[in-house]
């Protein structure tokens, strides 16, 4: 960065020195008190010369002094500049209870309020307004995100739960963990804007957790939840309704689900590339006929126990090396499955009808669904408790699809003849 400093003009001290009183000329006798007058001339100005030389000494201090202080102002410029002014948060935090029966704006003039503080605590009650992030009556800047901030949003009574609503000068409910920070959202309800993509966001290696919240999606588009670039999220009790999409992951995030999750939408959950699913807690879906379960690029999702459910109607659909390796499986629709591999530790109920293109679909508990409801394309394996393609004697032939074992025997078939002399 460039400074301007202040340019300080030493001239010389003795550019206008005057002529001494008497002159002196060789071989003519000098009277002394013409000497004395010219030394007597000479000591006064050396006085005035160290007099002008001390107040310029001075002067120098001042301006060393006055640079110091521009460049401290000017640090503080770059700093601020470097991001938010705000970047720079105070290391505590903080316990705010607001009150919005009356004034749905208080919650965010509160943010606003305590913004430098790093950890921020606020306990509502009544109906408040999201997009906090927005000036009040100024929604032109566009707001601050503050890095590496947590926020965590409660009720003061969560039998009676506060809400966030839409804001009324922006129309959204827009709540943020990114850039490192957090959001912790408990014992509340949400209501989106219409046709709101993601009033509930993380992003950027953000975290948080969603815990005994409602979330209402208002407009047939709304994707309420999104999870994205790195952020992990804990869901526990969770409940959304209406939206397009319930909860959209994509490239490395990380969902946990604990206790009870249930999405009521078009589509349920979609989750994309990178994506980790660990299930620890009864996940229901409901999107009548579209699709219940949407995993493409490398998603992982798992459950450790094989009697945790995942209760899904409508479809799945996985594709690009994804995974599934569910608990107890409840499927009131159709498995579609392109280069990826479905797994039930426990009981698969089955209603519909499974496709497997390049995949491996394994049920080890066993299903109740028709062995014809299978069919298999290209390399796919099929493999059910207490099924076998081949038993011995007789090939199962209401399926085109084959296990493990049929496959290996099918192959040693294939080598034991091309080794057979000719």
């Amino acid at each position: 960065m460039k400074r301007l400093l202040p340019l300080l003009v030493l001239a010389p001290v003795f550019a206008n020195a005057e002529q001494v009183p008497h002159t002196f000329i060789a071989g003519t006798p000098a009277k002394a008190a013409n000497v004395n007058a010219n030394f007597t001339h000479v000591n006064d100005k050396a006085s005035l010369n160290t007099t002008s030389i001390t107040a310029i000494n001075d002067k120098s201090t001042l301006n060393s002094t006055s640079i110091a202080t521009i460049e401290a102002k000017l640090t503080t410029i770059e700093s601020a500049a470097n991001g938010s002014p705000l970047d720079i948060l105070v290391n505590g935090e903080i316990d705010v209870e607001v009150d919005c029966t009356d004034k749905p704006e208080a919650l965010q003039l509160a943010y606003h309020k305590h913004v430098n503080y790093r950890t921020l605590n606020f306990t509502l009650t009544g109906n408040c307004y999201g997009d906090i992030y927005d000036y009040r009556d100024d929604t032109d800047n566009g707001g601050i995100q503050v890095s590496d901030q947590t926020i965590g949003i409660n009720s003061a009574d969560p039998e009676n739960r506060a809400s966030i609503i839409p804001n009324d000068q922006t129309g959204k409910a827009f709540l943020i963990a990114g850039q490192g920070g957090g959001l912790y959202l408990s014992d509340v309800n949400v209501t989106t804007g219409e046709n709101e993509y993601g009033a509930v966001f993380f992003s950027r290696n953000g975290h948080g957790s969603i815990t005994n919240v409602t979330i209402n999606a208002a407009g047939t588009g709304s994707i309420p939840v999104v999870v994205q670039e790195g952020a992990q999220v804990y869901f526990s009790n969770v409940e959304i309704n209406g939206a397009q999409i319930g909860i959209f992951a994509r490239n490395n995030s990380t969902i946990r689900f604990f206790g009870e999750t249930t999405v009521n939408s078009t589509e349920g959950i979609v989750l994309r590339t990178g994506v980790s699913v660990n299930q620890q807690g009864t996940v229901t879906i409901n999107s009548g006929s579209g699709q219940a379960l949407y995993l493409n690029g490398g998603v992982n999702w798992i459950s450790p126990y094989a009697d945790l459910s995942l209760n899904l109607t409508g479809n799945i659909h996985m594709v690009n090396g994804s995974y599934l390796n569910a608990g107890t499986l409840n499927l009131a629709g159709d498995i579609y499955l392109e280069n990826s591999t479905i797994r039930s530790e426990g009981f698969a109920n089955i209603t519909g009808i499974t496709n497997l293109h390049n995949s491996t679909a394994t049920f080890d508990s066993g299903t109740d669904a028709a062995i014809s409801s299978f069919n298999c394309h290209g390399i796919s394996s099929l493999d059910i408790d207490g099924w076998q393609k081949f038993d011995g004697s007789t090939v199962d032939d209401s399926t085109n699809c084959a296990d493990k074992a049929a496959w290996n025997q099918a192959l040693y078939n294939i080598f034991d003849n091309l080794n057979q002399p000719q």
